[in-house]
């Protein structure tokens, strides 16, 4: 399948599929919000996602393996006490 050729027509170019996208965007500023998704939004601490997301992607790795470090050591703690009783 070829790519939709552009044309221009003046300072624009004519894109045939932007009335398809434009129905879309229209379409997608109706919906009413999920009652579901709702509900459970109140119990999301959103602060802490955006403070996640100021971070590079090489940052929230850091994180994410520091994570994995600190849950192996619970891990180890775990199976070392659960020995000693």
């Amino acid at each position: 399948m070829k790519p939709a050729r552009l044309r221009e027509t003046g300072r624009e170019c004519y894109n045939p599929l932007k009335k398809v996208s434009d129905k879309l965007a229209k379409k997608a500023l109706k919906l009413e919000p999920d009652p579901v998704i709702e509900v459970y939004k109140k119990d999301i601490d959103r602060t802490l996602i955006r403070e996640n997301l100021k971070l590079s992607v090489e940052e929230r790795l850091l994180k994410l393996m520091e994570l994995q470090r600190f849950a192996r050591e619970l891990r180890r703690a775990g199976r070392e006490m659960r020995k000693t009783s």
